[in-house]
């Protein structure tokens, strides 16, 4: 369970109503598909799954993944031209 939390406000009905939408159509991450052409290692896959379960088991909130230095990103390739 998430800890107590200071009231900042109240939502109105149309925002009541968009919160109940996303949460009922919520999908599962601990399970979500991985694009194998953006995730080439085994060892990034794993990373995204652990933080998607822990997103989803222990009700963390926050998340912070360190990659190495000189990682690249698919925006990285494109640029480079060889995406």
């Amino acid at each position: 369970m998430y800890a107590p939390r200071r009231v900042q406000g109240f939502y109105k009905k149309a925002e009541l109503e968009l919160l109940i939408q996303r949460r009922s159509s919520r999908r599962d991450l601990a399970s979500a598909t991985i694009d194998d052409t953006i995730v080439e290692r085994y060892y990034q896959t794993r990373a995204i799954r652990r933080i998607g379960e822990s997103f989803e088991k222990d009700n963390e909130r926050k998340s912070l993944l360190v990659m190495a230095t000189g990682s690249k990103t698919k925006g990285d390739e494109n640029k480079r031209g060889r995406g």
